[in-house]
């Protein structure tokens, strides 16, 4: 019997979210969907204490193992590295943004092999293998791969354009979770856009009096542009049909960024974090998105410019999709899974 323990994490916190929860199931699918794993040999050691509690809810979606931590075994704490190293695993993959070397050290004093995902720790320098497809670096180490070539994304491919249509569908995302309430402040704005949409919000992570409020600024939205339809989602099932469908994305720089690609559907982008506003300023030199800021620095201006500058030129549009197309092919699991391959007994 082979174990493999994933060591992530998702939060209502921020620089955590629930992106790499997302990733790692993506993954675990992949493994088994190739045979090489039950899901009763999959675990995931996940924090559940106070905001971490949403990770509990996510992996008992998928049919995988869980492992509870306490605060005790915290990101990069002694016990941390105490339960994975005694975890009895066959290999090791951790997802976050910065894995210390002693955490590392000590799973492999074990003879488990370990494996990062874009993590910025020095812990990196100790693992075997490094994934690095969203914060790259160059590297010539062998052990170290990095490119939207090894993006794990949820989504599937879009190779067909959506046809034109004189009505545009919006998708609004701003993550699993909103640190910077960037929702509340794009309903301030479509109602100064002057021109005719649909509109899908969709929100993860809220508490009742959040979601309460956003849907009294709704109504306000609503009676502000009564030529436009607003429609808001919380946690919707169909999350990815509804993505599909639109022809513009409103969204932030996490793995929906590349989501919004791979989906070809056109983009305007906003940062929660310093990390992703380095990643938009990325996709927006390969043409493939409209960063919508300065910088942090939120501009209620060049957000309106640059969603009717997309709503406007359905050349555009298609420039991006097509661009798109070139950089993200929608297979970089497979070629990660290929990478793990011989680091997973059978």
């Amino acid at each position: 019997m082979t174990k493999v323990v994933f060591r992530c994490d998702a939060a209502t916190i921020p620089e955590i979210g629930t992106g790499h929860i997302h990733r790692t199931i993506a993954l675990a699918d992949g493994m088994v969907q190739k045979g090489w794993l039950h899901p009763d040999d999959i675990y995931f050691y996940t924090r559940e204490d106070g905001a971490y509690a949403i990770a509990k809810d996510y992996i008992e979606l998928s049919d995988y193992q869980y492992f509870p931590l306490t605060a005790n075994a915290s990101a990069n704490s002694k016990g941390e590295s105490i339960i994975l190293a005694e975890s009895d695993a066959d290999l090791v993959i951790i997802d976050r943004l910065a894995t210390e070397a002693h955490v590392v050290k000590a799973i492999k004093d074990k003879n488990i092999p370990v494996v990062v995902f874009d993590d910025l720790g020095n812990g990196a320098n100790e693992a075997d293998l490094v994934i690095n497809a969203i914060l790259q670096e160059n590297s010539n180490e062998e052990k170290i791969f990095c490119g939207y070539k090894y993006l794990i994304l949820q989504s599937t491919r879009s190779s067909t354009q959506k046809k034109k249509k004189s009505r545009l569908k919006l998708f609004v995302c701003f993550g699993g979770y909103d640190q910077r309430r960037l929702t509340e402040y794009l309903l301030d704005t479509l109602p100064i856009i002057n021109r005719s949409f649909d509109v899908d919000i969709i929100v993860g992570e809220v508490l009742d009096d959040d979601y309460q409020r956003l849907n009294i600024q709704l109504n306000k939205a609503r009676s502000l542009s009564l030529d436009n339809n607003y429609f808001l989602y919380k946690k919707p099932k169909q999350f990815y049909s509804l993505f599909s469908n639109a022809d513009i994305a409103i969204t932030s720089g996490g793995l929906m960024a590349f989501d919004s690609v791979n989906l070809g559907v056109p983009s305007v982008t906003l940062p929660q974090y310093f990390h992703q506003l380095d990643t938009l300023k990325r996709l927006s030199c390969l043409e493939l998105t409209l960063l919508a800021s300065e910088e942090m620095e939120l501009s209620q201006i060049k957000l309106i410019d640059s969603i009717q500058m997309l709503i406007d030129d359905p050349e555009l549009r298609t420039a991006m999709f097509v661009k798109g197309k070139s950089v993200i092919d929608g297979n970089g699991k497979l070629r990660v899974l290929k990478l793990l391959k011989g680091l997973i007994k059978n």
